[in-house]
């Protein structure tokens, strides 16, 4: 994390050194060019779910303010060891992004944060025996298995490219694209619910070893994809 801190730090310092060059060229427009450049507005699909965008110009074809929300809900199966669970996942992410136009055209670096509270609740219940942690266990003993997926840190850092300048001069409606990294960290806690060893010392025991091995797992969600399509319109 140390080294993702100080990369985004240089990605800082550029940006910051692009945005000086492009304010200076800036100023140097014609009255006739200086002028409200608009904002735009859009909707999006993606990895981070259904979601909508505005988009403002700071400095025209060069750099742009985003920020948004997007949500979705959906629950799958997934195998952790030898244990089934249904995890329902709850994803509400709210973006504020800046984009950098190196080339003054429809390409773009983007850098920012996503304001993140999303979770995660696994769901282990069966009529078969498990083994959990380093015991079996029946399904009497444990009841219902559950485990919660909560965020370390609710501001996630992301860095991405993309296509797409929503407020480009002279145009009504865009097409956009997001490729990128979010940055996150989830917490793993496991209970037993409903069993006749839920508050068992043993179990317990058990559970602990088993979150362990959910945690690792969760661990693989630390650099979370992020790829996202959509339409903007221009005001």
């Amino acid at each position: 994390m140390k080294l993702f801190v100080r990369k985004l730090t240089v990605f800082g310092i550029v940006m910051a050194a692009a945005v000086g060059s492009a304010m200076s060229a800036q100023a140097q427009m014609t009255d006739d060019s200086e002028g409200w450049p608009g904002i735009a507005l859009g909707v999006d699909v993606g990895t981070t779910g259904l979601g909508g965008k505005g988009t403002v110009c700071i400095v025209p074809e060069y750099l742009n303010i985003r920020g948004g929300y997007s949500w979705a809900s959906f629950t799958f199966n997934t195998k952790i060891e030898d244990i089934d669970y249904d995890l329902e996942a709850n994803l509400s992410v709210f973006p504020a992004m800046l984009d950098l136009h190196p080339f003054a055209n429809h390409f773009r670096i983007s850098g920012g944060v996503f304001f993140n509270g999303s979770d995660g609740t696994l769901t282990a219940k069966s009529d078969k025996s498990f083994r959990i942690g380093d015991a079996n266990f029946t399904p009497e003993q444990y009841g219902t298995l559950k485990g919660t997926l909560k965020l370390e840190n609710s501001t996630c850092p992301y860095i991405g490219i993309g296509y797409g300048n929503a407020v480009y001069p002279d145009q009504a409606f865009s097409f956009v694209f997001d490729l990128g990294v979010m940055f996150t960290a989830y917490d793993v806690s496991m209970t037993s619910e409903g069993g006749t060893m839920s508050n068992n010392p043993i179990l317990l025991a058990n559970l602990a070893k088993e979150e362990e091995k959910v945690q690792k797992d969760a661990d693989d969600f630390k650099f979370y994809p992020v790829l996202s399509f959509g339409v903007a319109y221009h005001f």
